[in-house]
Parts: structure tokens; C-alpha cells; sequence
């Protein structure tokens, strides 16, 4: 309030003198004391005091006005034909300043500017004509209607032709129309300003209020927290701890039930007599699903070696009618698992599967009775939507029946099976133009039965997969112990990255992995006997170019040839793992220089592992 009655005042202090140039009153109006650079403002035909008395005193003029005080350098703005008071009147006479300005040729109606102590000269007559002073300013000639503006404490004279200032200074003339006008402009910008400043102010004082809500009034408990933030909380813990934390209140309560936590559940199916790890509540299971089945999107299956884990999980999936899952897994701790009872498994995975179609992107069916039909069902329900599917360790499905999924999903790009499902019409479904580039193969090599031969797959399927897949994570785990496993494998290039041998292999072999696994990037030795593979290795870090991992178990190397392909391999190398008890002192290095010698060439320091010991 304060401010608006600022600008009122400001606003009428300003107008009020107009209105009275314009209606001719000889309203006395007092303005206020001035300071020496304030403009003087006077109406046509009044007279000013005599420059002589201005020390501090106002000025009044005849009608009425009292001017301010003002220096020298002030300017007066009068009307034209305005008469000032003088000492020594210079009526009739025309104005030519002496500092060297000279005004150009203007019309009757415009303006005549000129410096404070500014002395004219007539050049030309006044009908019309112009006013040269001596500096070279041609000042327009004024009507009688035009305005003076003129340094304060200048005197003037009016004769019929112009005005005619004592010390010699010409008039700014203008309308009296368009000083009102000017005036009135003035205070309405003053107006917008003054306005301008208040909703600044205003909002300066809403944020100043908002300051100190928050000062003397701190957040909320968690009892406050909206579901939304409270929610966002408990999808970091995990789901006893949530649990348990609903117990707090009926808000965290209800928060706990929202579908978004409900997304993700693991189901674990132990017997206490069989595993330490804690089963599901049964009655945990059933609110699952009664109330959150439809919520379900990523669900796992825990169990251990007891059969009737195996039957409850059974019975759990072929209740998941009303669900749309997007990932299944199904893991176990120990055989037999699953493979208990066939049908009873196939006709709850099948369940599931028909329940959620074209919605599983993720299937996780290792060690697992699963068939043929129930893959070829799978294809045929998800074929735009399945990205990944693990099936190794599955004796009842058939590279038939995965050649079926190969055909029928070309969005799957990781794959997860037994060599002994491998083939070429496999390879050949997965390198189709219309398939997806395929980013993860992973194949185990086990042999169950001694008396069973790995089949070969052709230079050019494994060429083909290259060329279709350049960017392949090839993964190939070898569980086999006699040499004569390894005959149809390395033989040729293969497109292989990562090696894991888990048994027995041979230096014979780790030579063929050398000269044809040029992409390799991991390789583990679990055993390998008593025989150095200062050789082998050596070849692997030369022709390998990109090997950045390497283990080795029970197998013994010298040091000098640990030093030589830490020296290759450079900071490529970001793991090695050697056991210090494996490694082989010689004539160059003991195992303190030979680690001091390779934490300088990987680039990190490093030492050896060691084998920890209990009395």
C-alpha cells in the first residue's frame, strides 16, 4: 500500500503543472526545493526573478508558479514569447551562441536548443529565415505557440519575431500540446517503473514467506511420507524387509500392497530336512496369488534336491493363470529337481506360457523335463517377444526342437545350450537375414556317457555365424577328461572369445586355441597337470590380440613366462589370476622380482594369489 500511494503522489506531482499550463489558472503551485542540476519549468509569459537573488530562494513567477532554485547549468523550458525578468533587456534582438555550434535549418514548429551563456547574432531576418550564431548553429525560427527551453538563469526578451535571452541564450521551442503530452509520458513510464518495483517486491516477500515455512516448519516424519515417495523407498529392500516394514502403520501398510512392488517375486521352495535356506511362507504364497498374480512381471523358482519341492513349485506355476510375466527362471541347488515328474512339469510350464502370450522376453529352463511340444508351443505364443532362453542340461528337447525357436523367434539374440543340440541347420536359422544379430552363445561340452562322440560343426557355419554376428560373446565351458574329446574342436578358426576348460586339457590343445581362436578375450585353466605352459601360453598372448582375462588353476608356468606375457599383453591384461603355490621359479626370476617386474608392465600392482591355510 505503501508503494501504490507513492506512485499516486508521484504521479499528480508531475501532472499538475501541466494542467495548469493548459487551462491558463493562476493556481499558486509550490514545487519542491530543487537542487542546482534540477531543470527550471516555466509558462509562456512568465518572469523569472532576477539571477542576481537566486542564492537558495525559490523563484515565483507571475502566474502563480513557484520555480526551484537552479545553477547556471540548469535548463528553462518556457513557452515561446515567454518574458523574463532582465537587467539589461535585449528585446529584438536574435541569439548566435559563442561556442562555435551551428544549429541547423529547421521549420517554425520545431525546436531551438541552446548552451546556457550562449550570445546570438542575427544573420537572416526572422520571417522564416534562419539563425546562424557564431559557431556555425543554424537555429530554426520558433512561432509563437513553440515552447523555450533554456539554461536556468537566462534572461528573455520577446519582440514579434522570436525570443531573445539577455546572456545571449536561444530557446528550445516546442507545443504546448506536446509537453503535456511529454509530461504525461513521463509519469506513465514513472507509473510502470514505480509498478515494476512492486511485483518485484511482492515476490521478493512471497520467497522471503516461503524461507521462513520452511525454517520454522521442517519436513514431515516418515509417517507423512505420500505413497509415491514411500513407495520409491521400499523398492530398494528387499522383500522381508519390506515385509517388515509394513507392520510400521496402515499407511506403509497399504503402500506395501501397490502393484509396482509387486513386479518382482522370488519364490523359494525348500525343505528344512534337505536345505538351510528359508522356504516362502505358504501363506505368503496364497496372498500372492489372490491379490497380486495380475501385478507379476519377473518371477524366479528356487528349490533344492526334495521332490516335493519340485511338486509345490509345480503347483505354483499351474496357478498363474490370470499373470503376464515377462521373465520365468527356474534354478535348482542340487539334482533331480524338476525332472521328478515330466508331465506334471511340462503341464504347469504350459500354463504359464499360454497365460502370458506375447509377453515373455526371458526363459530360464535349465535342468528342466521341457520337450519338443512344449518348445514348439513356446515359438508359436512368443515369437515377438522371446530375447533370451536357457534350456542346457534339458534331455527331452531335441536341436530340433530349438531349431524351432531359432526359426519361429528372430528377435532372440542370446541363446544357452548343450553342443549336444548344436547343428548346422541351428546355425544356419540363427544367420538368416531376417534374424537378429545374435550377441550371446553360450555352449557346454559335457559328456555324460564315456562311450558318446562330439559332433563336428563345418569351418563354414562357424565362418557364417562370424560374418552375421561379428560382435558374438561365443562361450564355450569344456567338462570333459580324455583327449580324444577335443579331436572335432580348434581344428580350424573358430569364433570363440571365452574358454573355460573346468577339467583336464591338453598342451596339444592349448596349441590349437592359439593358432585358431584369434578373438579370444578370456581364457581359465582349472588343471592341467604337472607339465609347464610356458609355450602354449606364450603362443595364446602373442596370436590372441584381444585377451584381457586369464586364470590358471592347477597348472604350473615358470616366471619368466609370466613376465613375457604380462609384457605382451600390456594393461590390456585387466585379470590375471595365477596361484602363487602353481608358479615356477627360474634362473631369471624369483616370484618377488617376477611380481615386481609384471606390476610394472600391467600397470597396476599385482601379485599372486594365495592359498589360504588353517591350522
Amino acid at each position: 500500500m505503501q508503494v501504490k500511494q507513492e506512485i499516486n503522489e508521484r504521479h499528480c506531482r508531475i501532472l499538475k503543472p501541466v494542467l495548469d499550463i493548459s487551462s491558463n489558472t493562476h493556481t499558486a503551485t509550490a514545487n519542491p526545493a530543487a537542487s542546482p542540476d534540477d531543470p527550471l519549468i516555466m509558462p509562456h509569459g512568465a518572469r523569472g526573478g532576477s539571477p542576481s537573488g537566486r542564492n537558495g530562494e525559490d523563484v515565483v513567477v507571475p502566474d502563480g508558479i513557484t520555480n526551484p532554485v537552479a545553477s547556471p547549468i540548469d535548463l528553462l523550458i518556457m513557452p515561446h514569447g515567454s518574458r523574463g525578468a532582465s537587467s539589461s533587456n535585449r528585446s529584438g534582438e536574435d541569439v548566435v551562441a559563442l561556442n562555435g555550434i551551428t544549429n541547423q535549418v529547421a521549420s517554425p514548429n520545431d525546436h531551438m536548443i541552446m548552451p546556457h551563456g550562449a550570445k546570438g547574432e542575427r544573420i537572416s531576418d526572422r520571417n522564416g529565415g534562419d539563425m546562424v550564431p557564431p559557431n556555425g548553429i543554424t537555429d530554426p525560427v520558433p512561432s509563437p505557440n513553440d515552447i523555450l527551453i533554456m539554461p536556468h538563469g537566462s534572461r528573455v526578451d520577446r519582440n514579434s519575431q522570436g525570443i531573445v535571452a539577455s546572456d545571449g541564450s536561444q530557446g528550445h521551442h516546442t507545443r504546448d500540446k506536446e509537453i503535456q503530452t511529454l509530461a504525461m509520458d513521463q509519469a506513465d513510464m514513472e507509473v510502470k517503473s514505480s509498478a515494476s518495483s512492486l511485483d518485484r517486491d511482492i515476490r521478493t516477500l512471497a520467497m522471503d514467506q516461503a524461507d521462513m515455512e520452511i525454517k520454522y516448519h521442517p519436513p514431515s516424519g516418515w509417517e507423512d511420507l505420500t505413497a509415491c515417495l514411500l513407495s520409491k523407498v521400499f523398492s530398494y529392500l528387499n522383500f522381508w524387509d519390506r515385509a517388515r516394514a509394513s507392520t510400521v502403520c496402515c499407511h506403509w501398510n497399504l503402500v506395501f500392497h501397490q502393484p509396482e512392488l509387486w513386479r518382482r517375486f522370488d519364490f523359494e521352495v525348500t525343505q528344512e530336512t534337505t536345505s538351510y535356506l528359508k522356504s516362502t511362507p505358504k501363506g505368503l504364497i496364497k496372498q500372492v496369488l489372490q491379490q497380486h498374480q495380475e501385478h507379476l512381471r519377473f518371477v524366479s523358482f528356487s528349490i533344492d534336491a526334495h521332490p516335493k519341492s519340485a511338486e509345490v513349485a509345480c503347483d505354483i506355476l499351474s496357478q498363474m493363470v490370470n499373470c503376464s510375466l515377462k521373465t520365468l527362471e527356474l534354478m535348482s541347488s542340487a539334482k533331480p529337481t524338476f525332472m521328478l515328474d515330466k508331465d506334471r512339469f511340462v503341464s504347469a510350464l504350459n500354463v504359464v506360457v499360454v497365460s502370458s502370450p506375447h509377453t515373455i522376453s526371458s526363459l530360464a529352463l535349465s535342468e528342466t523335463p521341457v520337450d519338443d511340444p512344449s518348445l514348439l508351443m513356446l515359438a508359436k505364443t512368443h515369437q515377438d517377444s522371446l530375447t533370451l532362453l536357457d534350456i542346457e542340461s534339458c534331455p527331452n528337447a531335441s536341436s530340433r526342437g530349438i531349431t524351432v525357436i531359432a526359426d519361429h523367434c528372430r528377435k532372440l539374440h542370446q541363446l544357452t545350450i548343450d553342443y549336444s543340440h548344436l547343428s548346422e541347420e541351428l546355425l544356419s536359422a540363427l544367420c538368416r537375414d531376417e534374424h537378429v544379430t545374435l550377441k550371446y552363445l553360450k555352449l557346454n561340452i559335457t559328456k555324460e556317457d564315456a562311450q558318446e562322440q562330439f559332433h563336428p560343426i563345418s569351418q563354414e557355419s562357424w565362418a557364417l555365424l562370424a560374418r552375421h554376428s561379428p560382435n558374438l560373446k561365443l562361450v564355450m565351458n569344456f567338462y570333459v577328461l580324455d583327449h580324444s574329446d577335443y579331436e572335432v574342436f580348434f581344428n580350424f578358426e573358430m569364433p570363440v572369445t571365452h574358454l573355460y576348460f573346468g577339467r583336464y586339457v591338453s598342451q596339444e590343445v592349448l596349441g590349437r586355441v592359439g593358432r585358431h581362436c584369434h578373438r579370444l578375450n578370456e581364457m581359465v585353466i582349472c588343471a592341467n597337470g604337472n607339465i609347464p605352459l610356458d609355450r602354449e601360453l606364450l603362443q595364446i598372448a602373442v596370436h590372441c590380440k584381444h585377451l584381457e582375462s586369464l586364470g590358471l588353476g592347477e597348472c604350473e608356468v615358470h616366471c619368466a613366462a609370466i613376465v613375457k606375457i604380462a609384457k605382451i599383453c600390456g594393461k590390456q591384461l585387466t585379470q590375471l589370476f595365477i596361484r602363487e603355490e602353481v608358479l615356477l621359479e627360474d634362473e631369471q626370476f624369483s616370484i618377488d622380482k617376477m611380481t615386481e617386474k609384471v606390476s610394472t608392465y600391467l600397470g597396476r600392482d599385482w601379485s599372486p594369489e594365495l592359498m589360504p591355510y588353517w591350522d
